[in-house]
């Protein structure tokens, strides 16, 4: 024989083989029945079990659903159509709405497709929920299965089964259907549906029932506070927070912080500076200065209450807030400059005011919280997540920048030190014309003309003394170091602040305003010595 005659051969005895197979798999492998048939051998075909999605033209409907009721548990509720067409929960029609959750609503019963047909005529409606009772919720001690220390937690008995929502719905064509939702699939694939009068049952997915089982609640928006809008003809405009104030018990007096100008004078890299209780540069490397930017929308994480009585109020902690932020939001806009001798003009609109009060947190870690738009109270207790709120616990400390100073040199007449009981006045010039950056200024003390460029890296030194936390106690005895920053401009503030030793490693810092707190004494010694090195004539070295 030819090998290839006994090559065919071969290859003709393996296609017999195979559709041998086939046969005993479609033969032998049982087909299922009227009952509960939602293992791997089952159609995966899907059914549409009602869409409304067109009218009787054949075109899409822009509001197909005119009302729902929908009973969950203990609470049924009905959506309707408000003056526009849009369902809304009639419970809180004066209330936010969350558009997504009530679009998904619609969208999910406008036309309903199920997994599968699970049986056309079943025997025991009851073994698929359809009890006419609703299951009964654990509780979440019944559910953690908890057992005393030292003794083995007995098994668990079956929960009870039973209805998990019952839905009726009134269609842009008047038709109204109601809808019976069972237990889940014990092989967890999802749910149980038929058309209440009905005897069809039917798979749905789990997605489909979150959707259309939540409580009432969820149809309240969540969006508390929205960017004011930029005008159309504005291509400059963007919506920002412009101002933030912070309050509450646990703060002993306001932290506010605002947008920085460059009238503000400092060499700041953060956009925004503190203003109370104490003028001064935000810390840009500060987690809630980095996140002022995006709070020009705020968003919650869930409705806890709506309608809070005051007793209400008092248990969420709500009487005496924890903490408090007014939002100061508006759109920026500039107008450029007609030449180089003119200066681009900053200007805002659409300002808007809202504010957040925080409570107490649940055992998520989620604070209970208020918001007024302008001075009127959204009557809800909303839950927000601690990330959504960084401000809520930030003090002070926290925000201020930790440089000793931030104010542009430019900006400056004179810098007056006094170290070791000697006061130098050093007289600056400024010539911002000039090309060269060491012609830009003019450094002199005493009648004496100093270095320029090694002044910069002194005022560097000095600028550098960090702040290291609280000061440990109260200053005393004379300070190791004094500095006097005296603007250009008569109209804004000098600043001045004195250094005093508090212990070999650290010092305590105070300004004219009242602000102290600690510094590293290394620091403070190293700044005395530089200065100097710069008086006689050595170079600046800067850490």
């Amino acid at each position: 024989m030819s090998k290839q005659v006994r090559t065919l051969i071969l290859a003709g005895v393996a296609v017999v083989a195979l559709v041998a197979l086939l046969l005993v798999l479609i033969f032998l492998l049982p087909s299922g029945g009227t009952g509960d048939t939602s293992s791997a051998a089952s159609s995966d075909t899907s059914v549409t079990v009602l869409d409304k999605s067109k009218g009787a033209d054949g075109k899409t409907v822009d509001h197909p659903i005119k009302n729902i009721q929908i009973t969950i548990g203990n609470e049924t509720y009905i959506l309707s159509q408000n003056e526009e067409g849009e369902l809304v929960a009639d419970s809180y029609k004066d209330l936010p709405i969350n558009t997504y959750e009530i679009s998904s609503l619609v969208s999910t019963l406008t036309t309903i497709t199920a997994s599968k047909e699970i049986a056309s005529n079943p025997d025991s409606p009851a073994d698929y929920g359809f009890t006419g009772e609703f299951a009964p919720v654990e509780s979440s001690e019944t559910s953690s299965g908890s057992a005393s220390s030292g003794e083995s937690s007995s098994p668990r008995e079956p929960k009870p089964v039973g209805l998990t929502a019952q839905i009726s719905v009134t269609y842009h064509d008047d038709t109204t259907y109601g809808f019976e939702i069972g237990r889940e699939s014990p092989t967890k694939e999802g749910y149980y549906l038929r058309e209440t009068g009905k005897e069809p049952i039917y798979l749905v997915d789990s997605t489909f029932v979150e959707t259309v089982s939540q409580p009432s609640t969820a149809y309240i928006g969540l969006n508390v506070i929205t960017a004011p809008s930029v005008k159309t003809d504005d291509e400059n405009g963007q919506a920002m927070l412009r101002e933030i104030e912070l309050g509450g018990s646990s703060r002993t007096s306001p932290l506010i912080l605002r947008r920085s100008t460059p009238e503000d004078n400092l060499t700041n890299t953060s956009d925004y500076v503190i203003t109370k209780p104490y003028f001064r540069a935000a810390n840009a490397s500060n987690a809630l200065v980095t996140a002022l930017g995006t709070y020009t929308s705020v968003t919650a994480s869930g409705v806890e209450k709506p309608y809070p009585t005051s007793e209400d109020l008092k248990a969420y902690g709500l009487d005496n807030p924890f903490s408090t932020a007014t939002f100061t939001l508006a759109v920026q806009t500039t107008e450029k400059a007609e030449s180089s001798e003119e200066t681009d003009k900053t200007s805002y609109y659409n300002i808007q005011k809202h504010t957040i009060k925080l409570g107490n947190k649940n055992s998520s870690g989620e604070y209970y919280a208020l918001v007024y738009n302008e001075d009127t109270l959204i009557p809800v207790v909303y839950r927000f997540s601690a990330a959504s709120v960084s401000w809520a616990e930030s003090q002070y400390d926290d925000v201020a920048e930790t440089l000793l100073f931030l104010r542009n040199i430019t900006s400056l007449s004179n810098v007056v030190v006094t170290a070791n009981g000697k006061l130098t006045d050093f007289h600056l010039e400024h010539f911002p014309d000039e090309s060269e950056r060491d012609d830009q200024m003019k450094v002199t003390a005493d009648g004496q003309t100093y270095d320029t460029a090694n002044f910069r890296t002194l005022y560097q030194v000095l600028m550098s003394i960090y702040r290291k936390g609280a000061a440990p106690g109260e200053p005393a005895g004379d300070p190791v170091l004094s500095i006097k920053l005296v603007p250009t401009e008569a109209s804004e503030e000098t600043l001045e602040l004195s250094i005093y030793k508090h212990d070999p490693n650290v010092h305590i810092v105070r300004f004219s305003t009242g602000e102290t707190y600690a510094v590293n004494a290394t620091e403070v010694n190293e700044a005395v010595k530089q200065l100097g090195n710069y008086l006689e004539g050595k170079e600046v070295k800067q850490n």
